[in-house]
């Protein structure tokens, strides 16, 4: 038997990324979570939660399930055991206490950046882990094949020492270069220590630079509040170099001098249908009973940019 899942949310990554304008489900794409737990294996699509009754009636056409226009609704309904909240990041904390008052989910889905603040953040921590309940941060980037076959190639293994991390963005450093901070943490753990420090940093026209002394890591940050382009990372090892190019689609390791030595290519469609690799890893964690470190991550996001 499937999974009982419940969507709060039902905006663009909720519901409305997956249709183009004349209201067409796109072919070849699972962008949003409606879609994604739509065409599960593992999860269905039990209650679609949402305040724009156009949203909720669009979903329910496309997606099955009960539609409500809040949580208060809902109440009498048998719990559902997979949450995911994709509501605008300044209503996570407040949703999420409504739905450990009238749900006690097993687990959730929460969208990045988990909570408006640090404060939030430790704020939701703690509720779900009274709760019990295994919590993922939807930075859908480290649950991508490609960046999971990364991080175990033999190449990868013997890198040798960081020496700099060059992010290239726009937007803000909370939105868009979060993503990419996450991967950072992801590829490399040891970086929580340095990204949990306070630093002086120099910013001029959209770039953000400083290096942390007790570790020599040089970090440049460029196009911050820029607009949309394709985001990079390309983080300088003592034995090879590492760009991620194309929002993440493609990786490449190149060695001391430079010379490609491996590509992690993703294709198009699948890039273009990350929650459904979101959604396999929970599905994986279901039946294994993994740990993952993603809340914790993303509090450690949340300290370094609220300290630079």
């Amino acid at each position: 038997m499937k999974i009982s899942t419940a969507i709060i949310g039902l905006g663009k990554i909720g519901l409305t990324y997956d249709f183009d304008k004349f209201g067409k489900l796109i072919p070849n794409q699972i962008m949003t979570h409606c879609r994604s737990v739509s065409t599960s294996n593992f999860f269905k699509v039990s209650y679609l939660i949402d305040p724009q009754s156009e949203c909720v009636d669009m979903a329910l056409r496309h997606y099955g399930g009960i539609g409500f226009s809040s949580l208060e609704p809902a109440e009498g309904q048998d719990p559902p055991q997979l949450v995911i909240v994709s509501v605008p990041t300044p209503l996570h904390l407040e949703v999420l206490l409504k739905v450990t008052k009238k749900w006690k989910p097993s687990t959730y889905l929460i969208e990045k950046p988990f909570g408006s603040s640090l404060e939030e953040a430790l704020q939701m921590q703690d509720i779900l882990q009274s709760q019990g309940a295994k919590v993922y941060v939807n930075y859908f980037r480290r649950y991508l094949p490609n960046f999971i076959s990364l991080k175990s190639h033999h190449l990868f293994q013997n890198r040798g020492k960081l020496h700099s991390v060059t992010i290239n963005g726009y937007g803000s450093l909370k939105n868009i270069f979060s993503h990419f901070l996450d991967l950072l943490i992801f590829l490399e753990p040891s970086c929580i220590e340095v990204l949990s420090k306070k630093y002086q940093t120099s910013t001029e026209k959209g770039n953000l630079s400083f290096e942390d002394l007790d570790s020599e890591i040089r970090f440049k940050f460029s196009g911050v509040g820029f607009g949309a382009r394709e985001c990079e990372m390309t983080l300088v090892y003592e034995n090879l170099f590492i760009n991620v190019t194309s929002n993440g689609r493609c990786i490449e390791i190149s060695n001391k001098q430079q010379d490609s030595v491996k590509i992690f290519n993703l294709d198009e469609n699948v890039f273009n249908s990350y929650q459904s690799t979101v959604l396999e890893k929970i599905a994986v964690d279901f039946t294994f009973r993994e740990n993952n470190t993603s809340v914790e991550d993303a509090i450690h996001i949340h300290r370094f940019l609220e300290g630079i």
